[in-house]
């Protein structure tokens, strides 16, 4: 993408737009910040061959007990996060080690049947409602 399309996508509002990928990176971003804030240690490691994992890292708990986390963000403006998502990451969650948590991270939260499928997964999986405060580019440059 140019600079000159960036600055025209600046627009009257003067606000910088983001591209899908750089919403969803910068999301990422946020999510580790804020669950760091919470106690965790955890690094960003999405990218296109991340194998559907976008974090990890440990999180010790006051108790001193530790748990390696994996997570996956869903930067979705309007839609919520539904089963096959869910199945979607047990299939991440096979191949990780057993006492490994597992959270998903969504901006627009999780379907009834999302949470459903997340409360009877085989997997220890916590999920993340964390709005974004991120534009995002809805069209493509000229």
């Amino acid at each position: 993408m140019s600079i000159l399309w960036r600055l025209r996508a600046l627009g009257k509002s003067g606000h910088r737009l983001l591209s899908t990928v750089e919403a969803g990176t910068a999301y990422e971003n946020q999510a580790v910040a804020t669950l760091n804030q919470l106690g965790a240690s955890l690094e960003r490691v999405g990218g296109a061959s991340d194998h559907g994992i976008d974090f990890c890292g440990l999180w010790r708990l006051p108790s001193h007990r530790e748990f390696y986390v994996v997570g996956q963000c869903k930067h979705y403006e309007r839609k919520k996060i539904g089963p096959s998502i869910l199945r979607e990451w047990e299939g991440v969650m096979s191949r990780q080690e057993l006492d490994t948590l597992g959270i998903v991270v969504a901006t627009s939260g999780f379907t009834p049947s999302g949470i459903h499928a997340a409360l009877s997964s085989a997997y220890p999986v916590a999920l993340v409602t964390m709005a974004s405060p991120l534009k995002r580019v809805e069209h493509e440059p000229p």
